[in-house]
């Protein structure tokens, strides 16, 4: 590192190490000028807003500004809603991976796609078909999810025809699975759950005319599972124990996160969203009283 390179270093300097050729600050690999645009063309590949992508980026890369720099690249923040506080969960936070996952059906330019997110880990799945699927295909696409991750206790979704004819409820039946409907008032039932959905459909319509198998959209969603929650646990490392492997250079693939920590903080968070859904009757006070824990 040359001399007039040291300066924009100086607040870190006391964390900075040299591993097999590469300079570090702390376990994040220190980006040169060369690669910082590719880059950041990687970190907002997720489209998920500027909070989330500096939580994608400290968990792995670091130059001196990046946090500005993220913000003033953020072209895909424009016409993006604002990021609000995560709502109340109507029910305890499961207590391991694949318990209960929440789903949406929506439609799209003429595409129909089935989003499910695992509400213990946030860990998010897609699923596309180019018109309206059936009960059957919806059952067939959620099949292919419980193959590689194993089936859930419960399932939570809409009352769209999809999910209550009675093909579906046999299907059910035959996997052993609950189905819960998403409540009057609050629809989301889970923050954490709802905010990824919204991810989901926020970053295909940036994506658009890609469509699900395009790399671009692969690219997207392997960004979505790897980036922290607010807790600071990605929803890939919760679900697997270890990230996947991204195309940033990253030093989190040998790290151990704490996640007895980071479930109790949830845990916690999600009791007093309770106790305040309980003493409060009026859901609309309830959604302005939540912003207080959160």
């Amino acid at each position: 590192m040359s001399g007039d390179q040291i300066p924009p270093f100086k607040s870190v300097w006391s964390n900075l190490s040299i591993q097999d050729g590469l300079a570090y600050v702390g376990f994040r690999v220190v980006v040169p000028h060369a690669l910082r645009l590719e880059v950041l063309a990687k970190l907002h590949a997720g489209h998920q807003g500027i909070d989330c992508t500096r939580r994608l980026a400290r968990q792995s890369v670091f130059w001196p500004g990046l946090n500005n720099e993220i913000k003033k690249y953020g072209l895909c923040q424009q016409s993006r809603p604002d990021q609000q506080n995560e709502p109340p969960a109507a029910d305890p936070i499961p207590s391991r991976p694949m318990d209960e996952v929440h789903m949406d059906l929506f439609e799209m330019e003429g595409n129909f796609y089935l989003a499910a997110v695992d509400r213990y880990t946030g860990f998010p799945f897609l699923h596309h078909w180019p018109r309206c699927p059936s009960s059957p295909q919806v059952f067939i696409a959620l099949t292919s999810i419980f193959f590689l991750f194993g089936s859930p206790r419960g399932i939570r979704s809409d009352n769209g025809p999809q999910f209550s004819s009675i093909e579906f409820k046999k299907f059910l039946s035959r996997w052993n699975i609950m189905w819960k409907s998403s409540s009057l008032y609050n629809p989301q039932s889970n923050g954490l759950t709802e905010r990824t959905v919204k991810t989901l459909k926020d970053t295909l319509r940036r994506l658009q005319p890609h469509t699900i198998h395009s790399t671009a959209v692969y690219e997207a969603l392997l960004s979505l599972r790897n980036t922290p929650r607010p807790d600071g646990v990605p929803p890939a490392y919760c679900m697997f124990h270890r990230i996947l492997r991204p195309q940033i250079p990253t030093n989190m693939l040998d790290r151990n996160l704490d996640l007895d920590q980071a479930n109790s903080c949830r845990a916690i968070q999600s009791q007093k969203l309770i106790n305040a859904k309980n003493n409060i009757q009026n859901p609309y006070i309830l959604l302005s009283k939540v912003n207080q824990y959160l």
